[in-house]
């Protein structure tokens, strides 16, 4: 498997407003693969997320819209999809583990960096 050298970023650095500091890990997740695969600085962190922000991303209650966020990636011109390994209740999985693994050693093998939501 190899080892991705994707650049590191801190939600708690940043964003200056306490409020983000606590909601933006996945947000960072996205830009900094989005650093990686562009070879080149993208969007700032302040302006992705205004950007999500601004295309309704976050629902308050429940947080994060995966699919408003691979919008965003799209629009840095990076192909993203989302893969579900649950079946439709959400509590058995249909996919095992082993298969799961397997799909991210061979992206990342690709230098395709996967963030793995848990939810």
């Amino acid at each position: 498997m190899k080892k991705l050298l994707v650049p590191y970023l801190s939600q708690r650095k940043a964003y200056a407003d306490s409020f983000w500091q606590e909601r933006t890990c996945g947000l960072v997740a996205l830009l900094s693969a989005i650093y990686f695969l562009k070879r080149t600085d993208g969007p700032s962190p302040e302006a992705f997320l205004e950007k999500a922000r601004s295309i309704g991303a976050r629902d308050p209650r429940f947080g994060w819209i995966h699919e408003k966020l691979l919008t965003l990636v799209r629009e840095e011109g990076i192909l993203a999809h989302r893969k579900e390994y649950r079946t439709k209740d959400g509590f058995t999985q249909n996919i095992s583990v082993d298969t799961a693994i397997t799909d991210f050693v061979k992206s990342l093998d690709q230098e395709v960096p996967v963030l793995v939501s848990i939810y």
